[in-house]
């Protein structure tokens, strides 16, 4: 796999792990299943601890975290290692090029050619899975 996009995926991939602990940690259940997560009462908008500002929307959450807002969903299973080509370049955001990406184009061009190649997996929702990643 292209190593830019790799070290992407794996930055947004443990800004999730961090937005999900501290969303445990200020007391908000991880779900079992993304369904569950639209179910769940909780303000659509608040803060965690720390201060942390957060949004809950459909299947997930957003989370602003000091090193950017990460947005994710819950996926099947609770699964948070998901993601869409426009949650990365929204975690990037003006950090793209610091991820060796010249353009928001060339990234896409990258991304499309690992789905086209079978390494990124489609959820047949809207998320994106590493191929071989746990099901």
């Amino acid at each position: 796999m292209d190593a830019r996009l790799a070290r992407l995926i794996a930055d947004y991939l443990a800004a999730v792990e961090a937005a999900v602990a501290l969303l445990e940690r200020s007391g908000i259940p991880r779900p079992a299943t993304n369904i569950a997560w639209a179910k769940l009462r909780l303000p659509a908008t608040g803060e965690l601890l720390g201060g942390v500002p957060y949004r809950k929307h459909g299947y997930g959450c957003a989370v602003q975290l000091p090193e950017g807002t990460v947005e994710f969903d819950f996926g099947p299973q609770g699964r948070i290692d998901g993601f869409a080509d426009w949650r990365l370049r929204v975690f990037a955001g003006t950090r793209l090029e610091q991820y060796g990406f010249h353009s928001e184009g060339e990234f896409l061009a990258v991304f499309a050619h690992h789905v086209a190649a079978g390494e990124l997996v489609h959820s047949g929702f809207v998320l994106h899975y590493l191929n071989g990643a746990r099901a």
